[in-house]
């Protein structure tokens, strides 16, 4: 007969299939695990290894493979004989081995015979030989095996169900856990039919059902199954195992009436820590062996083990979804925190670019009080120092006067106080012949790009100030790029929502127009970017830059309520787009255009001439004193008979003395409970034959915001020229009052 191998870490095992194959004449050799059998192996060659899968130092499948990839061991056949249930799974790595037979533990010692003569049949070193009868030669040898026999059956049984046990506690998910136990609980009891059930909330239904050795079509039909109310579901939701021999119809034990025929059963209660969470159903064909009473307790310890991972599988559900509320509540958190951060970081900007804007408005509205004494008796000096060696210093205070009041003008945008001119214009159209001018201020080894949006829609905007900002964008693109490089300038159009313009001082969703202007230069870093709208914050050379270029852009934006975004990084290049709404804030807050007279978009460096006398008396009302000398002194130069007042109850106090006055020429802010405007309406009642003339620092535009203006009366914006102090004088004296 043939030399078999045994290969198993566990004596009884190896004890068992010794006696029975030796029985049959059989030679036997003994190895606890894959190392010690890889080594008798190439020592004997023999003709059979009959090897379990789970064993230390190497296991079953090593083995197998070694064995197979040998050139001189490869004829050797190879069995598996294993406890490990999973067998779908189980004979796909068999066959990778090169395993074609499997033993199930624990399997009756003629299938174990039948697979040996098989396999036995393949080998060249043994005869085909049919596998023998189990005869044993005596009645000893016949209990003994018989003995052997069921402890190994019990053993298998046992340690299948630990090993079951410990893989089920590792699943997780319940449908994965329901099919290994139906797998394992078929290898465990030899039970052609065998499902498991989970019920619904309701306990009308079952929530999860999973069958073995059925039809497809009938376990859809089982996973929908209704829970009858035979009497044998009735006591196994009391608690009861279940077991019946005999059967004629399934139904009465609550199965459908497609399910195959069945004789005998086994339900046993999936019972948790509160309730009967289902059950597990065990059942053979008619003629087959009926199950035993050991099939019963099998078939209960299944169940409870079921029970006990079904629980933990639900707590471990329930806790996920309560770590994944805890994960979602703390990214919303997080996300929460990060938004005020971001928020509060928005605000502090906004706060401190408000701050600066309040404190260069001011500044603003002081130096123009000065740069106008400054500008009106400069160009007086130039009239009277002509022919003079003075008068080329006189004309360098003028020059001096002049950048002064530029810079100002700048400080105003920033502050979101100058003039706007609003127009309906179409942006696209504008941008051909602004880039030919543009051109003459770029080098020729700079090429400008314009990308048009064909859907952009008409913008209401100040025209000149918007392509001002957009030069000012293009200088500084054109000082960014050493070399050769590209800028582009583009037109977009866009939808804001309220997400978009969160933490955007002074923005409001819905239509934008974006205008953007990308060079292809250094780039900024993020200090620089945090810093680069400040006033008088410049990263160029001493004498190149005044450091207001890009303030003004932000101040114009803000104005109009848009916004400037920055995108840069050293080293590749920078955009910086304006945003601005189809409509700017400052229209849409003020129906009617501002109009402010005798205002120059950009003072003159070159007086003009006062013009003839102007025969009449008019009343300065000034607080500063030496605006109030100043414009006292040009006035008296043009003829006119001058009284003056420091404030607007001195001047009322005044014309109740007197009346006698043509004009009232009077600054708007002023120390007191009255200001000018206060002081025109008070004109306009009790003296509205006395024609107004209001001047001040600050614009029109900006005084809206603070003083209620009367209608109709001309504003002089300082600093202004003694050219345009005469024309205002000769125009409002020339105009019938009404400032109701």
């Amino acid at each position: 007969m043939a030399k078999i191998l045994l290969v198993d870490d566990r004596a009884m095992n190896r004890r068992f299939l010794k006696t029975l194959l030796e029985a049959f004449k059989h030679q036997t050799i003994e190895a606890a695990d894959g190392e010690e059998a890889l080594r008798i192996v190439r020592d004997t060659k023999p003709d059979l290894v009959i090897s379990d899968i789970v064993m230390p130092k190497m296991d079953g499948f090593d083995l197998a493979k070694r064995i197979n990839v040998d050139p001189d061991l490869k004829h050797i056949v190879v069995i598996f004989y294993t406890a490990t249930y999973r067998q779908a799974g189980l004979k796909r790595f068999a066959n990778e081995c090169g395993v074609k037979y499997v033993i199930a533990k624990p399997s009756e010692p003629q299938v174990i015979l039948d697979v040996v003569a098989k396999a036995l049949g393949e080998t060249s070193a043994a005869p085909s030989v049919a596998a023998p009868r189990v005869r044993p030669t005596n009645q000893l040898d016949a209990s003994y095996l018989e003995t052997v026999t069921d402890l190994t059956a019990v053993a298998m049984r046992l340690t299948t169900m630990v090993e079951l046990g410990i893989d089920l506690t590792l699943e997780r998910e319940l449908r994965p856990l329901l099919r290994k136990l139906v797998h394992a609980t078929q290898d465990i009891v030899n039970a052609p039919y065998v499902g498991v059930g989970v019920l619904s909330d309701d306990g009308l239904t079952f929530d999860h059902f999973e069958t073995i050795g059925i039809d497809s079509e009938i376990i859809e039909t089982g996973r929908a199954w209704p829970v009858s109310g035979s009497a044998a579901v009735k006591a196994v939701l009391a608690g009861d195992v279940v077991h019946q021999v005999g059967l004629k119809d399934a139904g009465a034990v609550g199965l459908p009436q497609s399910h195959p025929p069945v004789e005998c059963i086994i339900m046993a209660p999936v019972r948790t820590l509160d309730a009967i969470a289902g059950w597990l159903y065990l059942a053979r064909r008619p003629g087959e062996k009926p199950f035993g009473e050991e099939d019963v307790r099998v078939a209960s310890k299944l169940a409870l083990i079921l029970a006990s991972t079904y629980e933990n599988a639900r707590l471990y559900e329930e806790i996920q979804l309560h770590a994944e509320e805890m994960r979602d509540q703390i990214g919303r958190r997080e996300k929460a925190e990060h938004a005020l951060r971001a928020s509060e970081a928005a605000l502090h900007e906004s706060m401190k670019m408000e701050a600066l804007g309040h404190l260069t408005g001011g500044v603003a509205h002081d130096f123009n009080n000065m740069l106008a004494v400054v500008r009106t008796n400069a160009e007086d000096l130039i009239e009277d120092l002509k022919d003079t060696p003075h008068y080329d210093q006189a004309e360098m205070i003028l020059h001096a006067a002049t950048r002064g009041a530029e810079t100002v003008a700048q400080l105003m945008a920033f502050s979101r106080k100058q003039e706007l001119m609003p127009k309906t214009i179409d942006l696209n159209a504008r941008l051909d012949p602004f880039a030919r001018l543009l051109r003459r201020a770029i080098p020729e080894n700079i090429s400008i790009e314009i990308i048009k949006d064909g859907n952009l829609s008409p913008i209401t905007v100040d025209p000149g100030r918007l392509e001002n900002a957009i030069l000012n964008l293009a200088i500084n693109a054109r000082d960014a790029t050493p070399g050769s490089g590209t800028i582009t300038i583009r037109t977009q159009a866009a939808t804001l929502s309220l997400v978009d313009v969160d933490g955007r001082d002074g923005m409001e969703a819905g239509p934008h127009v974006m205008i953007s202007v990308a060079d292809t230069g250094t780039g900024m870093t993020p200090e620089i970017i945090k810093r680069v709208f400040e006033p008088f914050f410049t990263t160029k050379e001493v004498g190149k830059g005044t450091g207001l270029g890009l303030s003004m852009v932000f101040g114009f934006a803000k104005q109009c309520g848009g916004d400037v975004r920055i995108e840069s990084e050293p080293g590749h290049g920078t955009t910086m787009t304006i945003v601005l709404p189809l409509v700017a804030r400052d229209i849409r807050n003020d129906s009617k255009p501002v109009k402010t007279a005798a205002t120059p978009a950009k003072p003159s460096a070159t007086p003009a001439r006062s013009g003839p006398t102007i025969a009449g008396k008019i009343l300065v009302v000034e607080d500063d004193d030496l605006v109030r000398q100043s414009v006292t002194a040009k006035l008296k130069r043009l003829g006119l008979s001058v009284t003056t007042a420091i404030s607007a109850r001195d001047a009322i106090a005044t014309l109740e003395r007197s009346a006698d006055f043509d004009l009232v020429m009077s600054d708007v802010i002023m120390p007191g409970d009255m200001s000018g405007a206060d002081l025109i309406r008070e004109m306009a009642v009790r003296w509205p034959t006395i024609r107004p003339l209001l001047t001040s620092g600050y614009t029109e535009n900006n005084l809206l915001g603070k003083i209620k203006m009367p209608p109709s009366v001309r504003l002089l914006s300082k600093p202004y020229s003694n050219a345009d102090l005469a024309t205002a004088i000769r125009e409002t004296m020339g105009k019938s009052i009404a400032t109701r």
